[in-house]
């Protein structure tokens, strides 16, 4: 379906297979102006947004009509955990992950050190300022480096499907990340920061070789309630963007992909972000006893901040082990071991 634009009237015509969805947006190429609401593709089409010239539109039937250029963008992660990010699912449309607030680093053992009498680097958690402070993923204590890959367990995947051609090459579009319609959790407004990801898989995760590439890469940018613009550089009209990304404050809100022509929003698409502190994903107990004394369960630990709720009613349960030192210890340990079996 096209629209056909005669002087001021505005009526839906009949000239390609191209099929207009109630989600689409469009240019309205012969006069640059919004469409008016009333204006329908078979009583569905409901969206109007801004034009550019008509150089780059089809004529219909030498009519002096024009086809609208479809602006075909799109945003997705994997949010039914299935390794897989389909534009086109909307389980993928929403999102519900951690924030970044622990310190993942590659530091000294100094416990090898002392009774081996060699150095050996390892990657465990500080601590001290969260790894979501910085523009790297993780820390490095080992001269020249400033990442760790224990880190990427904090990180999961973006995608911007294919933009297409016109809109890069167009010098009046530009691009923009925002937080809309947001909830509130606590105090915080939800924030992120994005990397440019490697590849488009889970391989970061999966193996060494990609993992040690991906803490190359440096922050792209934190994206919050204000607007950032995406540079175009980042984008792909022949394939899609991927991104990974870590999450900075805890908060619920709509991920929002932009895009404007002369300033003015032409297009927005978006996807449901939910992050929280990590502690509110497991349920903590603590067990006590002497001798041969039965142990007792004490009080729940953290009842009032449990609030995952998983699909099906069943826990796995892990117990540390007895050679930790201080409450601090265990709770690192017990979240990167829900980390690694969300994975």
């Amino acid at each position: 379906m096209l629209l056909e634009a005669e002087l001021m009237d505005l009526s839906v015509v009949e000239a390609d297979s191209r099929q207009l969805n109630k989600d689409d947006c469009f240019f309205n190429c012969t006069y640059g102006s919004p469409l008016s609401e009333s204006v329908l593709v078979k009583g569905q089409f409901e969206k109007g947004c801004f034009g550019i010239s008509t150089s780059s539109c089809i004529s219909v039937n030498g009519t002096g009509a024009f086809a609208p250029n479809i602006v075909d963008v799109d945003l997705a992660v994997d949010g039914d955990r299935d390794g897989d990010i389909d534009f086109d699912n909307d389980e993928d449309k929403k999102y519900l992950f951690w924030v970044n607030n622990d310190r993942d680093s590659l530091i000294r053992n100094s416990l090898e050190e002392r009774t081996l009498g060699d150095v050996e680097w390892i990657e465990d958690d500080e601590q001290g300022a969260s790894d979501a402070d910085d523009d790297f993923i993780g820390r490095s204590a080992r001269e020249g480096e400033s990442s760790c890959r224990r880190d990427l367990e904090d990180f999961s995947r973006l995608h911007i499907q294919k933009i297409p051609s016109y809109l890069l090459d167009d010098n009046d579009v530009s691009f923009y990340l925002q937080f809309k319609n947001i909830t509130f959790i606590g105090e915080n407004l939800p924030e992120i920061n994005i990397f440019k990801a490697v590849d488009d898989s889970l391989r970061y995760l999966e193996f060494a070789t990609e993992g040690d590439s991906q803490i190359l890469e440096s922050k792209i940018a934190t994206v919050s309630t204000e607007e950032i613009e995406l540079e175009k550089n980042y984008l792909s009209s022949t394939e899609t963007t991927c991104f990974i990304f870590e999450g900075k404050e805890d908060g619920k809100g709509y991920l929002t992909l932009i895009v404007k022509r002369n300033d003015v929003s032409i297009c927005e698409k978006s996807i449901n972000i939910e992050l929280r502190d990590i502690k509110t994903f497991y349920r903590h107990w603590k067990v006590g006893g002497t001798g041969d004394e039965i142990p007792e369960v004490a009080d729940e630990q953290n009842a009032s901040n449990y609030e995952y709720q998983p699909e099906e009613d069943k826990f796995v349960l892990y117990i540390h082990g007895w050679n930790m030192s201080g409450q601090w210890v265990k709770e690192v340990w017990t979240e990167t071991m829900f980390k690694r079996l969300w994975w």
